[in-house]
């Protein structure tokens, strides 16, 4: 009887601990796409991309090895949109300076970045990284 009862306690103890560990794992991004940008001007849109908010990460764009003008240490903004019916919702613009931004944890829903610069005015990033 006693070995029975030590499996089941046991047992209890290791569904316990288990389930705990499980509630403390870190979060990991959703999905993440790579791409560049070739002379993007003012309006200028990433594709989009789905966040189905399955977890806790903020959704952030990421920009490396930047051309164009204006300068980068001016920079440019960034904005992220939802696409929705009608017309989409603003999520936010940025600065950014060759950089990384952030939005916050984003609800579910199709996304996009879109470049704001002044007219004329181009950038280029070989590396761009969307992680949602």
């Amino acid at each position: 009887m006693h070995h029975i009862r030590t499996r089941v306690i046991r047992g209890a103890a290791a569904a316990a601990i288990l389930t705990l560990t499980a509630g403390i794992a870190p979060a990991h991004a959703e999905g993440y796409f790579t791409s560049s940008l070739s002379n993007f001007g003012d309006g200028g849109e990433s594709r989009r991309w789905t966040d189905k908010n399955t977890d806790g990460t903020s959704t952030s764009v990421s920009l490396w090895s930047c051309s164009g003008s204006p300068h980068m240490t001016t920079g440019f903004r960034l904005e992220v949109w939802k696409d929705v019916f009608g017309p989409d919702e603003g999520k936010g613009s940025k600065q950014n300076t060759c950089n990384t931004n952030y939005w916050g944890r984003l609800a579910s829903g199709n996304y996009y970045f879109e470049t704001q610069l002044p007219d004329g005015f181009s950038v280029s990033a070989s590396g761009v990284r969307v992680d949602y």
